[in-house]
């Protein structure tokens, strides 16, 4: 009778509800199930057993432990920053031309300078080697390229190259980098192509702060290309700006937003980086590294809202020139996306060549030259003819199908 009752007690205590517990932000387990979303006024939360009230948890079980840091949560999740926020204290972070910056960028921005162990999809691929084999001959006008070209490969070839040397930014900008990098306003497209309505989706700024767009960490400066191409408000239907517009807050007011660089430009996917008298060439290469960072995660948090991240795995976001008085180097930005985890950014190198390097004796050696410096230039009209249409495709696929019920309740844009 006794082994009896102890059964039955036994059986009564299974049967019964355990008692709730108070969620613990030092529990791994708890933290690996907690999705937290921040309102406009919140702040990070301390480890106490309490949940802060101003923030809002989601149980989700297929969030990894290591996703959640309750010391530290990146400002995109705010999605807008209004003006009236207070501004972040200033984050002491290595300069630019400190080795040490690539680390920081691993660390607090997952952003790797070299590539991943898959590397980029195999479309990519594809794509990359028939944008690398694209020789856009037929389509340059005489307006557009037979001074500027005439000015290199004839016999102001070595004069030019002389001239820049030693010269500050803007003229070395000026003189070369127009040549290395079409403008993407003022290149000649005919209007009778395909390729002239996609060029013509696409805005250009010259040395112009990315004020409009929330920095990777708080308090760091946000990224000055000196050169960058993105697409206008105009590329997209009223329905996907409307869809967009609580993401994107009050420009006029001064808010901030992931997806906006400047109050002109949304989703941004080349920079130009030129390295003056006083830097070297790879710290134009981690200016661009970090603003490519930004605008890739754009186009990654709009796919997180639809769940389909997987469709963005390893493919090319964004685009980075750096050069010099001469070298240039292009780099292609992809994201990896992991289930569970943040998006981790990496680059590849698609050209690298001493565009100063000029022909010698006789019109072989001389063509030879000359193609060697017009590769950068036919590569990136490529990616605005090509490249750039599959961009926008991809982003406004994304538009059209976000609802009301993905867009958080803080924010708003009273201005599409």
């Amino acid at each position: 009778m006794r082994a009896k009752s102890k059964r039955v007690s036994r059986r009564k205590r299974r049967q019964q509800p355990s008692p709730p517990r108070e969620f613990d932000s030092t529990n791994d387990s708890d933290l690996g199930r907690a999705l937290w979303a921040f309102d406009e006024s919140s702040e990070a939360p301390s480890r106490d057993n309490s949940v802060p009230p101003l923030l809002k948890l989601h149980i989700q079980h297929d969030v990894s432990p290591h996703q959640i840091n309750p010391d530290y949560f990146p400002p995109w999740r705010r999605w807008v920053i209004p003006a009236s926020a207070e501004p972040s204290p200033p984050a002491p972070i290595p300069s630019f031309s400190d080795p040490r910056y690539e680390t920081f960028l691993a660390v607090r921005c997952n952003t790797y300078l070299r590539e991943a162990p898959n590397g980029i999809a195999l479309n990519c691929r594809m794509l990359l080697e028939k944008l690398l084999s694209s020789q856009h001959n037929n389509s340059i006008s005489p307006q557009e390229g037979e001074a500027a070209l005439h000015r290199f490969f004839n016999d102001r070839f070595c004069i030019t190259v002389q001239q820049v040397a030693n010269k500050n930014k803007e003229k070395l900008f000026l003189d070369i980098g127009c040549l290395l990098v079409p403008p993407v306003e003022r290149t000649y497209i005919p209007v009778d192509t395909p390729s002239y309505r996609t060029v013509a989706r696409l805005t250009e700024s010259v040395m112009d702060s990315w004020s409009s767009m929330i920095p990777l960490v708080p308090g760091t400066v946000p990224p000055r290309p000196d050169y960058a191409v993105g697409f206008r408000r105009e590329a997209f239907t009223r329905f996907q700006l409307a869809n967009l517009s609580r993401f994107l807050g009050s420009f006029p007011a001064g808010d901030q937003s992931i997806f906006l660089a400047t109050y002109y430009m949304c989703f941004p996917f080349l920079v130009c980086h030129v390295a003056g008298p006083d830097e070297t060439l790879d710290t134009a290469d981690r200016r661009g590294a970090a603003a490519a960072a930004v605008s890739m995660r754009a186009v990654t948090e709009l796919y997180s809202l639809l769940g389909m991240t997987r469709l963005i795995d390893r493919r090319i976001l964004a685009w980075s020139v750096s050069f010099d008085y001469s070298t240039v180097r292009v780099y292609a930005h992809y994201p990896v996306m992991r289930e569970g985890f943040d998006p981790r950014y990496h680059r590849k190198l698609v050209l690298s060549m001493v565009y100063t390097a000029a022909g010698g004796d006789g019109d072989e050696d001389e063509e030879r030259g000359e193609e060697r410096f017009r590769r950068t230039y036919w590569f990136i009209k490529a990616v605005y003819e090509e490249w750039s249409q599959k961009q926008y495709e991809r982003i406004a696929w994304a538009l059209d199908r976000i609802g009301v019920a993905t867009v958080p309740e803080e924010g708003g844009s009273d201005v599409l």
